[in-house]
């Protein structure tokens, strides 16, 4: 029996892989977009304050780590892997001297209390 031999015998075939959620594969759409994007500058904002603006995109004292799940809840994996490879080459490119030095963003306002 050859690649393209007419026989007919039968064999089961397997069934067709079945289609992929789409929440794991599908493009976020704008609104999706934008709460990502809230996520990950909220994220950052913490570590450049907490941190030092040239500080790793590492949490080590877990001061951002809720903002750090808010990221991971509101993008997809490839998304922060890409922002956080992005942060790290700005924060390179800022201490060779080829990009200006980034300023400390002000901290959120604090809810006022009304009496």
């Amino acid at each position: 029996m050859g690649w393209f031999s007419g026989s007919s015998t039968s064999t089961p075939s397997a069934p067709a892989p079945a289609e992929p959620a789409a929440t794991t594969t599908a493009f976020p759409d704008k609104s999706r977009r934008r709460v990502c994007w809230a996520a990950r500058d909220a994220y950052l904002a913490c570590l450049d304050r907490t941190y030092g603006v040239d500080a790793p995109s590492a949490d080590p004292q877990g001061a951002c780590k809720h903002l750090l799940a808010e990221f991971h809840v509101a993008c997809p994996g490839s998304w922060i892997k890409h922002f956080m490879q992005k942060r790290e080459a700005e924060i390179r490119d800022r201490k060779l001297g080829l990009r200006p030095p980034k300023q400390v963003p002000p901290p959120p306002p604090a809810p006022s209390a009304a009496v």
